[in-house]
């Protein structure tokens, strides 16, 4: 698992104005907008710095997409890669 899910979920929440989020919940379900997904893209830019791909933010379809998506913009820490 992601060491930063958590953290990914806060910001995913507090991007879409919900209380929390979970990985399984569909972007659908939770009434996001286009103007939802820049907030969060660049919430999620500015707190993990990293580079996020506007199509892929706006193929994502889950929650679980939006964590997948900042993990593997991540660069891995030595201990990550042992």
């Amino acid at each position: 698992m992601f060491r930063e899910t958590d953290s990914v979920l806060d910001e995913v929440a507090a991007s879409f104005g919900v209380p929390a989020v979970s990985p399984d919940q569909t972007l659908a379900g939770l009434g996001v907008d286009s103007v939802a997904v820049l907030r969060c893209m660049t919430r999620l830019q500015n707190r993990f710095d990293v580079a996020i791909d506007v199509v892929d933010m706006f193929t994502a379809t889950q929650v679980r997409d939006l964590v997948e998506l900042v993990a593997g913009s991540i660069a891995p820490t030595p201990s990550e890669q042992e």
